[in-house]
């Protein structure tokens, strides 16, 4: 408050520090928000990148095991093109090799499609905690409302995701 003389009448002049005071914790709001956003923003990619290497690591080893298998296929291949000069039992023993290559394919497919089943339900998982965690820190922070903040989480996770 600030007094001043003005020809012989006082006049009280008040200051207006509530205008300001508001702009600072907007603005600190605004900030804690924005950081907010981009710790979000680097777990989400961190995880992204944690679930991309498991996913190449599994399909580089089906790729791998299934060409061994298939550097193991093709010799019976061969064997199976020369079948004139092979009597029965040893057609159904050659049979029972191919089965059983083939066989291994299928298991290490499956493995893999486990693999990256499981991969995926614990990535969900984790989104699910990294979103409920920064929904429940920006509704603290209150720079904008709940529905807003409500709208903004799935946004900002499929634009890292």
């Amino acid at each position: 408050m600030k007094m001043m003389k003005m020809s012989g009448i006082f006049l009280t002049v008040v200051v207006d520090h509530q205008s300001s005071d508001i702009e600072r914790l907007m603005e600190e709001k605004s900030l804690k928000h924005k950081q907010a956003l981009k710790q979000l923003e680097t777990e989400l990619t961190h995880l992204s990148q944690v679930c991309e290497t498991q996913v190449r690591t599994g399909s580089l080893e089906l790729l791998y095991s299934l060409q061994d298998v298939d550097l193991r296929l093709n010799p019976l291949k061969d064997r199976m093109e020369q079948l004139d000069h092979v009597s029965g039992q040893e057609v159904c023993l050659l049979w029972e090799e191919v089965q059983e290559e083939v066989k291994m394919k299928k298991i290490r497919i499956k493995d893999l499609n486990h693999k990256l089943t499981e991969c995926e339900t614990q990535r969900t998982d984790e989104i699910r905690v990294i979103l409920r965690k920064y929904l429940y820190l920006l509704e603290n922070i209150s720079f904008l409302p709940p529905p807003d903040v409500y709208r903004l989480i799935p946004t900002e996770a499929m634009v890292t995701l």
